[in-house]
């Protein structure tokens, strides 16, 4: 099945094994990202999802620079509190308009 069907609380390791096993690409849906972005990209990814169709953002994937391809999913040092903290990013942004 694929990850554009699910609810992020039911995404798990298998989902992230399909994606590398089927080498994904990423498109205006799914994005890589092999390091914890910083407030304006996350910012600026989110945007382009809410004005499109929605899209993932998967990161601690390593993708090759040429197409995008999903090559690895090493992972990342988990961050404490990275779920609220874009929560807040995302609310300050929109107050500010």
């Amino acid at each position: 099945m694929s990850i554009f069907r699910k609810a992020v609380s039911q995404i798990g390791p298998e989902d992230l094994k399909d994606l590398l096993d089927s080498s994904a690409v990423e498109n205006v849906r799914l994005e890589f990202k092999s390091e914890i972005p910083a407030k304006e990209e996350t910012l600026k990814k989110l945007s382009s999802f809410a004005n499109t169709f929605g899209g993932w953002v998967v990161i601690g994937a390593q993708a090759t620079s040429v197409d995008g391809r999903v090559i690895a999913l090493p992972g990342v040092d988990p961050k404490p509190g990275y779920k609220q903290m874009v929560v807040t990013w995302c609310f300050d942004a929109v107050v500010r308009l």
